[in-house]
C-alpha cells in the first residue's frame, strides 16, 4: 500500500462574522469587497442564497484549464464553501458550489465571476498565524496553496 504524505500548516481561529449581501452584481466581487473591508488576510466561508445567474466550471486536468459554463436563474444557491488566502497581489478567494433551478437539477463547480446575487447570507471564519499563500502551480496549472 502506497503512503501519501499531507502538506499542512498551523493555523489559529480568529474572528468570525456573519452577514448578507443584498443586489450584488458578483459574488465573489461583494465577498473579496468584504475581506479587504474586514482586512481579513485568510478564512473560510460558506453562503447560501439566490443568483440571478451563475458561472462555474469543472477542472480538465488533461487541458490545464477550467470548462466554464453559465447557467441562467433564478438559482437558489445550495451550498457554497470557500476559503481566502493571501495570493501574489490581492485576496486569493477559491469557492465551489451547487446550484438548485427549481426543477430538481443541480449543478454546480467552481464559481466564477459573473455570479450577480439577489440576496446572500455567509460565515466567514478568519484564519491567523503562519499563511499558506496562494500560488500558480506549473505542474497542475491551477492555483495552490504553497504551504511554509
Amino acid at each position: 500500500m502506497q503512503s501519501h504524505t499531507a502538506i499542512t500548516a498551523e493555523v489559529a481561529p480568529g474572528r468570525l462574522f456573519i452577514g448578507r449581501l443584498s443586489q450584488a452584481p458578483d459574488l465573489l466581487e461583494g465577498l473579496e469587497a468584504f475581506f479587504l473591508r474586514q482586512q481579513i488576510r485568510a478564512g473560510l466561508f460558506s453562503a447560501t442564497g439566490t443568483a440571478l445567474n451563475a458561472t462555474f466550471g469543472v477542472y480538465d486536468s488533461s487541458q490545464q484549464v477550467y470548462a466554464v459554463r453559465a447557467e441562467s436563474g433564478p438559482l437558489e444557491i445550495v451550498s457554497c464553501s470557500g476559503s481566502v488566502f493571501p495570493g501574489e497581489d490581492r485576496p486569493a478567494i477559491v469557492a465551489h458550489v451547487v446550484f438548485g433551478n427549481g426543477r430538481s437539477i443541480l449543478c454546480g463547480g467552481r464559481l466564477f465571476s459573473q455570479t450577480p446575487v439577489e440576496a446572500v447570507e455567509f460565515e466567514v471564519r478568519e484564519l491567523v498565524g503562519s499563511l499558506p499563500m496562494r500560488t500558480y502551480d506549473p505542474l497542475t496549472g491551477r492555483m495552490r496553496l504553497h504551504l511554509p
